[in-house]
């Protein structure tokens, strides 16, 4: 139900996800994205960030200690899903589930006032292109150049929720160190993605969400009780891979069958040759 990212302050990563949740980048190379229902995407960022994701994001990166490193986790991304008992026709169910759950998310992450929250946005534009098939046969129509037509299934709308991993710093620990930075001294906070998300804060999460939700009167299941053995909480790109992987061992298992049906068609003999070695060895 839920999928967490993590970015460094050294990739270009980061404004580029904030100008694709909020559907600025010009050239988005994400092909399952349907423009016609964009309208319908919505934030929940906090109003008094401004106008810019990207310049809140490093305006409170200024405020706190970061270690001057480019593989420094700066920011980190969770995508929750709307659970499949809440219909899709229900508008204002869906509206209160991400309404609370981004209530939830900035409680665990947000800091004070919310400060640490980057951005938040609802989606309803993104889907995947799916082959189209001819409704008798079964078969892959082609289009006049004989590739296969497909067509934009809309999939279920998801909350991106993003924030700076940001901790008190304990400066009797840090001046301990045999080496450290001096300018630390001076701040109050600093980045930790490591002790913000935890080993143990990963294994509580969705039974965390799903208390919170049924505390404020959210009829809906999103800790699935998924096990490690049985394949864990798998990251939405990886789906997306196995789910291609799939389609095109389908598409290749349905061109054999089409060939065989084909040369069936031609020298039905084979099949009542076959069928008489089947009864008779």
């Amino acid at each position: 139900m839920a999928a967490i990212e993590k970015y460094s302050c050294g990739s270009a990563g980061v404004c580029n996800l904030l100008k694709h949740n909020s559907r600025d980048l010009l050239h988005s190379s994400n092909q399952d994205i349907q423009p016609n229902l964009s309208h319908l995407n919505y934030s929940l960022t906090p109003p008094d960030h401004g106008d810019s994701e990207y310049a809140y994001y490093q305006h409170r990166l200024s405020e706190v200690y970061v270690y001057n490193r480019k593989d420094v986790v700066t920011m980190c991304g969770i995508v929750c899903t709307l659970p499949a008992d809440i219909p899709l026709d229900d508008s204002e169910q869906i509206n209160r589930f991400f309404s609370v759950t981004n209530d939830f998310l900035v409680d665990r992450y947000g800091g004070e006032d919310g400060r640490n929250v980057v951005s938040s946005w609802v989606h309803f534009d993104e889907g995947k292109r799916l082959p189209v098939y001819d409704r008798f046969t079964g078969d892959p129509i082609l289009d006049q150049d004989g590739n296969v037509q497909t067509e934009l299934v809309v999939g279920r709308p998801h909350l991106h929720f993003d924030f700076i991993p940001v901790v008190n710093v304990d400066l009797e620990y840090e001046l301990s160190k045999k080496r450290h930075d001096p300018k630390i001294e001076q701040y109050a906070e600093r980045v930790c993605a490591n002790d913000v998300l935890t080993r143990s804060s990963y294994r509580s999460f969705h039974g965390d969400w799903q208390r919170y939700l049924e505390e404020h009167g959210i009829d809906a299941r999103v800790k699935t009780g998924v096990t490690k053995a049985q394949g864990g909480n798998i990251p939405v790109s990886r789906l997306k891979d196995r789910f291609d992987s799939e389609r095109s061992e389908m598409d290749r298992l349905r061109e054999i069958e089409r060939q065989y049906n084909e040369i069936i068609s031609r020298h039905p003999e084979l099949l009542r040759d076959g069928e008489r070695r089947g009864r008779f060895g």
